[in-house]
């Protein structure tokens, strides 16, 4: 019979801990994204100024959102790693009390 997975819930916590970093510093990308603006609009003439600062905004707002729905795709991963390290230590309760049962039952 094998070994099992060997999983150690602690571990996997830390490594739902050590995201907050990296995600940190996309949420901050994320703000100052969100910041950016074009300024004024007149030095792109008469008939640009009506084409090119829309696109230039849309561009940019998009780029804000797709960096804001990173960072909260790090939570998200955060939070199911917290939920598995849980489930994993459940399941080790669980298993360890049966066998409690048939240890007694054997007895």
């Amino acid at each position: 019979m094998g070994s099992g997975f060997g999983v150690d819930p602690e571990v996997v916590r830390n490594h739902a801990r050590s995201l907050d970093g990296p995600f940190s510093m996309v949420e901050g990308a994320a703000k100052a994204a969100n910041q950016v603006g074009l300024g004024g609009f007149d030095h792109y003439g008469l008939f640009l100024q009506a084409v090119v600062p829309p696109v230039l905004e849309m561009c940019l707002s998009d780029a804000g959102e797709a960096i804001e729905s990173t960072a909260e795709l790090g939570k998200v991963i955060g939070q199911v790693l917290e939920g598995t390290a849980a489930t994993y230590e459940d399941v080790d309760a669980q298993i360890a009390a049966d066998l409690e049962k048939v240890a007694k039952e054997m007895d």
